[in-house]
Parts: structure tokens; sequence; C-alpha cells
């Protein structure tokens, strides 16, 4: 799917280049021919420049090309920004959060249709990554990278377990049950609800996950997946298994499946920018949060 912003900034362009390189191969040949022609007549100097001097419409089209270039440059395939519209990662990423994505930390795409045109690296487990919702492709989600193509994940009692793919491998991979550890902590969600802290690690990567006692396992409404039981999840080729730390109210790959590799958009970096407050409220009423800036794990 395009990206809107990209397209517009290409919109605007594409006609600025035109101008330039029609100014260059055609207009510019007339300005010389007038200034020629004036100076073999005897025109004075100031008329001479003004023969010479580009139209503002040519002279904006220079000026704004190069930065609009840069910026679709460095938004489609260096950087982006993007703001948590949930709860879905806490307690590491908050709603207020503005975060800096790396747009290459899985390929390098092209800028309108986000196409991978060389390969970089692939996301691991516990990784965190942003992603176009499979349900609604114009928003993009931001999730802990679980399961690796292959691999059979299992989310029972809110306890998780994987076994990774074993592809020829003798002997194959053990299977990884995450071990919770609890914190002194606690922390209030966006409801009210009471969340329970624990810390987790996957693959080396050590981060911090909610559970909320007040809300049991929703395995009903589950992804279902054919000739697979409930809460256990077998990850296809070139998918991923997503899911957001805060346990408990997180819409994730549980209930709209797998995500595609084609769908990735980036690895966040870094916080840069935290405000606080009701999101209801006007601005002089939310405050900025420094101490929650800085990178993510």
């Amino acid at each position: 799917m395009a990206s809107l912003y990209s397209f517009f900034i290409v919109m605007l362009v594409f006609p600025a280049l035109i101008i330039i390189i029609v100014d260059s191969l055609f207009l510019a040949d007339v300005r010389n021919e007038r200034i020629r022609v004036a100076q073999a007549s005897g025109a004075d100097d100031s008329l001479i420049s003004k023969l010479g001097s580009r139209p503002a419409w040519v002279n904006w089209a220079r000026s704004l090309a190069p930065w609009l270039l840069l910026i679709l440059i460095v938004r489609a395939c260096i950087v982006e920004p993007f703001s948590i519209p949930s709860s879905s990662m806490s307690p590491k990423l908050q709603i207020g959060d503005q975060i800096v994505v790396s747009k290459f930390a899985y390929g390098v795409r092209e800028p309108i249709f986000q196409r991978v045109l060389l390969e970089t690296n692939t996301p691991q487990r516990g990784d965190v990554a942003v992603f176009r919702n499979p349900e609604h492709p114009s928003i993009d989600y931001i999730k802990r990278v679980i399961g690796l193509p292959g691999d059979v994940v299992m989310y029972q009692n809110k306890m998780l377990s994987i076994i990774p793919a074993c592809l020829k491998a003798e002997p194959c991979p053990a299977i990884i049950r995450v071990e919770q550890t609890a914190r002194k902590d606690t922390m209030i969600d966006s409801d009210g609800s009471e969340m329970l802290l624990f810390d987790e690690t996957l693959n080396g990567v050590e981060y911090v996950i909610a559970r909320t006692p007040s809300k049991v396992d929703n395995s009903l409404d589950y992804f279902s997946q054919r000739n697979t039981e409930v809460e256990r999840f077998v990850v296809p080729v070139d998918h991923y298994f997503m899911m957001g730390d805060n346990r408990d109210n997180s819409r994730d790959s549980r209930f709209f499946g797998f995500v595609e590799k084609s769908t990735l958009i980036g690895k966040p970096l870094a916080i840069a920018l935290s405000i606080e407050g009701n999101p209801e409220n006007s601005w002089y009423q939310k405050s900025i949060n420094v101490e929650r800036v800085g990178a993510i794990q």
C-alpha cells in the first residue's frame, strides 16, 4: 500500500523537477538569446539583468525541490516519527510517546509503495517492530516480535512458550519457556485497571511486561488456524508472530493472525519526546517527561 505522506511529497517534487528540467533545457537558452540581442543593441545593465533573471515560479521550484527530496529520502528510507496511540506496549511505550523508527532496519524500500529494494536484516525474537496492521493496512502498529517463521508459539495461562523452527537441524532447538519474574512495582492502565509487572527475557533481550489480574484470557477470540489447537500458533513462512507487552490490553497476533514480512515498516530506535496528560486536555495542561526519552529495547 502506498504511503500517503510520501505520495504527497512526490506530487510536489515531480512538478518542481519538471520545471527545473524545462528551465535548464529550454528557457535558459531563451533568456541567453534575449541577453545577446539586448547587448548587441546597446541595452543598459539593468535591462540585461532583468532579461537574464529566472521567473519567480522557476526560483520557487529550484529552492523547494532539494528540501522536498531530502524530506522524502529521510522519511521514506531512513527514519520516520511515530506516535504511540495506545497502551498496548506499556510499560516501555506509553500513550504520548513520540518515537523515531529506523526505516532501513529490515530493508531499504522505495518511497511510494514501500517495496523492498535491498534486504538488510530480518526481525529477531525480542525486537520491537512497527508494521501495517493486517486488519487495517492504513494503520501502523507497534508490537514485540515473539515468533519467527516456522516457530510454534504457545500462550497458555498468560505464560509464553516457543518451539523454535527446526529446519533439518540435528538436534532441533529446545523449547523456549519464557520465564516471568514478578516486580514489586505496579501500574494503572488507561482504563483504570491495576497491572502487575514482570521481567521477561527473550533471545537475550530483557524487557518488562504487564498483566492485568482482573482480566481473563480471551482465547475464544484468538486467531483460528486450521489443524491447530487454541492458544497454539504455527508461524508461516515469511510471517511473524507479534505481541504487545501489555498482554491483557493488546490486540495482536493472538487475535488478527500473523504479520507478513512485506508489511514491516521498521524498528524503533528511541523515544524522542514523551508528552503526558489527558489527550482530551489542551496543550497547556500537558507536560513533557524528559526521563522517558532514550533508546528503546
